[in-house]
């Protein structure tokens, strides 16, 4: 989803995770789905002497997906966070990420009114994340261990 929105909506998406490579997990998944999609391979802002694939999987940081309408996609680690403004993050492994940090990201927000956040994880402490997860102001999406199995995910 995030891929498709930057690519046609000329968004921008921050994926912020506790460190960098845990954001990375997210990206790879982008760049293999954006790469492999016969429509969405075709918005992708590349070097046209360069195969898109290629451009993506061998470059040293692949952290950061531009699409030819200016929509953009970066991973940042939680204390890593500023200076890319981004009315839209996912936060992975929200949980992990301490309550500085995650004040932190949202600073990207910047004066945006119109963003959109999704926090994935477990609410194992009682920061930020516990109180989204038991706030009914917020959408919940629960995948307990019996549902991640039988969809393949664990």
């Amino acid at each position: 989803m995030v891929g498709i929105r930057a690519a046609i909506k000329k968004e921008r998406w921050a994926i912020v995770a506790p460190t960098k490579e845990q954001a990375q997990i997210i990206m790879d998944y982008m760049v293999y789905f954006a790469v492999n999609d016969p429509v969405l391979s075709q918005l992708l802002k590349v070097d046209s002497k360069l195969l898109k694939e290629e451009m993506l999987t061998q470059r040293r940081s692949r952290d950061h997906i531009t699409f030819l309408n200016g929509g953009e996609v970066r991973t940042f680690s939680a204390k890593q966070t500023m200076g890319f403004g981004a009315p839209n993050i996912v936060m992975d492994e929200a949980g992990l990420i301490g309550d500085e940090d995650e004040a932190k990201a949202f600073r990207m927000l910047g004066d945006s009114t119109d963003n959109f956040i999704v926090k994935i994880g477990n609410p194992w402490y009682g920061n930020h994340f516990k109180e989204a997860y038991t706030d009914d102001s917020y959408y919940h999406i629960n995948i307990d261990v019996y549902q991640g199995i039988q969809e393949g995910r664990i």
